[in-house]
């Protein structure tokens, strides 16, 4: 399942739909987002951040080893301890945004 976004200027909006941020993000809580320069994708760790995937698929995920610079790749975390890390490499990502403010949490 795709998480949905919303585009407004250089801030753009995501709708979570999964359980890989839990307990910090519910599925259905709505994100903001700024959008980060290519050249800097290498320089960003430390923080919860949308990547958009070729073929339209997007991962909120927690960014805490950038290896971009030296090996192509970036591992994701997910909050859910359940599930495990994910390495995507810079040659899959289509561009990549830095979660601001949770705008709406969604309450189960």
């Amino acid at each position: 399942m795709k998480t949905e976004y919303i585009h407004a200027n250089e801030q753009v909006i995501f709708i979570t739909n999964d359980t890989s941020m839990m307990p910090q993000l519910m599925p259905g809580s709505m994100l903001s987002g700024h959008y980060i320069e290519t050249y800097l994708w290498s320089k960003q760790t430390n923080g919860v951040f949308a990547i958009l995937l070729d073929g339209g698929i997007v991962l909120i995920r927690r960014v805490k080893e950038n290896e971009l610079e030296t090996k192509g790749i970036l591992t994701l975390y997910s909050d859910y301890r359940k599930n495990t890390s994910e390495v995507v490499t810079a040659d899959q990502i289509h561009s990549m945004y830095m979660i601001d403010e949770i705008m709406k949490q969604a309450v189960y």
